[in-house]
Parts: C-alpha cells; structure tokens; sequence
C-alpha cells in the first residue's frame, strides 16, 4: 500500500510530478465540458443510443450513422451561428448548484473536504468520485488537514 501512495504522490500531486495537476485538474475549466476525457463522452452518448450491451452489426451500424447525421447538423448549425439546443434542465440545476459551491470554495467559505462532501450529496459527482476522492486524500495526506496542503485551483 505504501508504494501505491508514493506512486499517486509522485506521479500526481508533488509539484513537478509526472502529470501535474494543470493536466487533470478540471476545477477551473468551464461548465460546457463536464468531463476531460472527449472519447469517453463519445462512447458514453453512443452507448446511450445503442442501450444494450451487445448490439448487432446492424444496429451498431444504424446508431453511427445516427450519431454521424446529429454530428452534421450541430455543425451546420453552428456554422450559420446559431445556438445549440439548450440544456436539460437537470444538467442547468446541477450546474448552478456546482458554481454556487465552486465560488464558496474560492472565497474560503469551504476547505476542500468540504467542498468534495458537498459536490458528492448533491449529486454533482459519481459516488465512485467521492470515494476515490475521499480515499486519495486519506492516502496522500493522511491525518493532516488537506485544505492546507492541496488546492483545487492547481
């Protein structure tokens, strides 16, 4: 367990580790993209379309040219400047809340404990976040209050 802590220490969280936080640390990074990983937004809408766990060629075949003719039309779209289509009103809510508790963070209202506990009941990120999340911090910083040695704003 020890060498696992040194290998998420040295390869994420030391400054000049391997991948320093400028390259995953999203907390900065606008709400149009709520995830640094465009691929797996791409498999996650496709696998949305598909809705089973092994399609047929055909099927599969059929959801990207679906996927292919949606893609066209946002690009026409966007090419006569016009809007894209608005956002659920689930994701604008979730947004709201993240902005409201992402500028309690920056202002000081909340340590990063805090702020990891609030975005995790609200629904503003997996459990499966959460857990790491809280876990890496146990790992990394220990008993130590990791408000006081580790940022979110890189």
């Amino acid at each position: 367990m020890e060498d696992f802590i040194t290998y998420v220490r040295n390869t994420y969280i030391r400054p000049g580790s391997t991948f320093p936080a400028a390259l995953w640390n999203v907390f900065e990074r606008g709400m149009d993209q709520r995830t640094n990983n465009h691929i797996e937004s791409y498999h996650r809408t496709l696998n949305d379309a598909v809705q089973v766990r092994h399609p047929s060629l055909w099927l599969f075949i059929r959801r990207l040219k679906d996927r292919q003719t949606l893609t066209e039309e946002r690009t026409t779209m966007a090419e006569r400047g016009e809007a894209p289509p608005p956002r659920r009103r689930k994701w604008r809510d979730l947004e709201t809340q993240l902005l409201r508790l992402k500028g309690q963070y920056n202002d000081g209202n909340r340590n990063i404990e805090s702020y990891w506990r609030a975005v995790s009941k609200e629904g503003l990120n997996s459990l499966v976040w959460a857990l790491v999340g809280a876990a890496v911090m146990e790992l990394c910083f220990g008993q130590d209050s990791p408000s006081r040695r580790f940022s979110l704003r890189g």
